[in-house]
């Protein structure tokens, strides 16, 4: 049995700012929240769980209006038809910014808040974690 698996992506690099994007900035976790969050797991015997969000990006809703050409490989939809992009797709110069909202508000509303050390940096009393994208990483005190 043969699968044929495709992953769309968008060209991006012809978004003009202003028209299909305003904002694209999107905080990267820094080595040293790493090593804080690391550090007070190991000092305060926390449990490190590593969570990595599969099709992070495919999450959040797209506020902009964004239509793509439907690619040639997919020949039932006829062509100079095109599709209207609901979520953030790979090759978007927003998709990056949006996952990192996504999970930022998720985190906010499960009680850590964001330091003003870095923005990836969410700590509470009982939880710490540091995102990049994708991926996290989270402490939590274990409860039997």
């Amino acid at each position: 049995m043969t699968k044929n698996k495709v992953k769309i992506c968008t060209q991006g690099f012809s978004q003009k700012y202003g028209v299909d994007y305003e904002n694209t900035y999107s905080p990267a976790g820094k080595f040293n929240s790493l090593r804080r969050v690391l550090t007070i797991a190991a000092l305060k015997e926390l449990k490190v769980h590593h969570i990595d969000a599969v099709a992070a990006f495919l999450n959040p809703k797209l506020v902009e209006q964004i239509y793509m050409k439907i690619p040639p490989f997919i020949p039932k939809y006829g062509e100079g038809k095109v599709w209207k992009v609901r979520k953030p797709l790979y090759g978007l110069k927003q998709a990056s910014r949006y996952s990192y909202l996504d999970i930022s508000n998720h985190l906010k509303s499960i009680k850590p808040n964001p330091r003003k050390s870095g923005p990836c940096l969410f700590i509470s009393t009982d939880c710490q974690s540091v995102t990049q994208n994708q991926s996290t990483i989270m402490t939590a005190r274990y409860h039997k």
